[in-house]
């Protein structure tokens, strides 16, 4: 699991736009994570590392993030995962005061705050679709 900051703070991980660290997660194995400050290298940037790097390999979940206009969800909000035989729900929580800390226009088309009630729902709905275990 990767908690989110692990694209943006380095020199080359600028250099390269994310791209070190992108392929750094890969061979680490990182099956899910969320996103902290690796919203700075922009929506753009993000939706086309889980589109194209990512595709079928680590799932990016944020509850948290929807479109400004409908509120439609950017990511899943959570992935189940067998570990051990046990069904585990692994949910997303971004970082959630992203267009305050960070400049507006890097996800101006992204909602980011707590959301409880969202997150309960992802819960609910989770154990729901099975998972024992909620993380």
């Amino acid at each position: 699991l990767d908690g989110g900051d692990t694209w943006q703070g380095s020199g080359t991980a600028l250099w390269t736009n994310a791209q070190d660290m992108v392929d750094a997660c890969k061979l680490l194995g990182v099956d899910v994570m969320t996103l902290h400050w690796e919203s700075t290298y922009g929506a753009d940037r993000v939706k086309e590392i889980e589109e194209k790097d990512f595709a079928g390999k680590i799932d990016i979940v944020a509850q948290n993030v929807k479109t400004t206009d409908f509120e439609d969800p950017v990511f899943k909000p959570y992935v189940i995962r067998n570990i051990n035989g046990v069904p585990v729900a692994i949910v997303g929580q971004a970082f959630p005061y992203t267009p305050i800390a960070n400049p507006r226009w890097q996800t101006p088309d992204w909602s980011f705050g707590i959301r409880d009630e969202d997150m309960q729902q992802a819960v609910d709905a989770a154990r729901a679709e099975g998972a024992q275990v909620v993380v």
